[in-house]
């Protein structure tokens, strides 16, 4: 449709700027982020200090942020996406990675997309560094 729109379109009729102007870019960028500065929900916000990615190399962080309420498993994990398929989420334990657990198999990273019941049994297990459970269930 633009091509043929193009076509009917006379050349004299298409007239070059004289002078470049950024005035709309820089306005709509100052907007843009004012709105996701004021609509972003920090508790929502993927953080991935202290994640060593030369130790999970079929991982890279997810494309997309979580839009909805979080999962308290995340309170002790990160959320990374497999290389291969980018849609499929998988729980990275912080204390399983940083004590290499993972790199002996012994653990640590269970598949999320469809729900975080695996990392939420992981993470209440009876050893060191874990045994929690959800802030509503004592």
């Amino acid at each position: 449709f633009e091509l043929q729109f193009c076509k009917l379109q006379a050349e004299g009729i298409i007239v070059a700027p004289a002078e470049g102007s950024n005035a709309a870019t820089v306005a709509s960028l100052a907007a843009a982020k004012e709105a996701v500065d004021n609509g972003f929900d920090t508790h929502l916000e993927d953080n991935f200090e202290g994640i060593n990615w030369t130790r999970l190399l079929q991982y890279i962080k997810p494309l997309a942020s979580v839009q909805t309420k979080r999962s308290w498993v995340y309170c002790y994990s990160w959320r990374v996406a497999l290389i291969k398929d980018p849609g499929c989420i998988f729980f990275v334990c912080y204390y399983c990675h940083e004590h290499k657990v993972i790199d002996c198999r012994g653990g640590g990273i269970y598949k999320t997309s469809k729900a975080p019941s695996l990392a939420a049994r992981h993470l209440k297990e009876k050893r060191r560094g874990h045994s929690y459970t959800a802030p509503n269930k004592t």
